[in-house]
């Protein structure tokens, strides 16, 4: 039996989250996280293969928390999920492996994700 990926997704949008669950869940183990409070245990137990982020998470950026509470996680990939104006600038600066735009579809979210594990 092949080893299920796992994907820790950080969104401050509970329904965002629910419903991000619900399209990677029946593929992925998936765990979901509406704050950044303990996300570095939350992490270190988990164990991601991939890690989706949004950019806006209340008072605090994907910035700060990929520079902050990621830091030991720099080797798992990122994918950057927002509707930030300039998400392609903004995923270039912070290095993250890819990105997908808000508002998205079902299809690019399972293709995306696929895609970032396959590399």
């Amino acid at each position: 039996m092949p080893d299920i990926k796992k994907i820790f997704i950080l969104d401050d949008e509970e329904e965002i989250l629910e419903l991000l669950a619900r399209i990677l869940g029946n593929q992925y183990s998936v765990f979901t996280k509406s704050n950044t409070e303990g996300i570095e245990q939350d992490l270190m137990e988990f164990k991601p293969d991939v890690i989706m982020i949004d950019h806006f998470m209340g008072d605090t950026t994907s910035k700060e928390i990929l520079t902050q509470a990621l830091g030991s996680f720099a080797n798992v990939p990122v994918i950057l999920h927002s509707a930030h104006e300039d998400i392609e600038k903004l995923s270039f600066e912070t290095k993250v492996a890819g990105f997908i735009r808000k508002p998205s579809g079902i299809r690019e979210i399972r293709e995306k994700v696929a895609e970032i594990l396959e590399r």
